[in-house]
């Protein structure tokens, strides 16, 4: 089973009413500049602050918004690759 966490070079602050994920230490050096989350991706970028799955995250985020049966789960699969692939999250094997 794969958990997945946000990587701690990149903290979500809240500037003028947007959600930012800002680079610090390695994370500065991975990414020059910010990048802008909705109110759902927020959503989801803060339950992966502790190691979860994405069936997990997936529940979570269904209880919180109302989305067509199948979307909130690609939406969330899509988001975790892309955050995967830039170096926003980490994933974990649980044995």
């Amino acid at each position: 089973m794969k958990l997945y966490k946000t990587n701690e070079d990149f903290l979500l602050r809240e500037i003028a009413g947007e959600y930012i994920l800002v680079p610090v230490g390695n994370g500065a050096q991975q990414l020059n500049g910010m990048l802008t989350l909705n109110d759902t991706f927020r959503f989801v970028w803060e339950q992966f602050k502790e190691a979860r799955t994405i069936e997990d995250v997936v529940k979570r985020t269904e209880q919180e918004y109302d989305a067509e049966k199948g979307r909130i789960e690609q939406d969330v699969c899509q988001f975790v690759r892309e955050c995967l692939e830039y170096g926003f999250m980490k994933e974990e094997e649980l044995l």
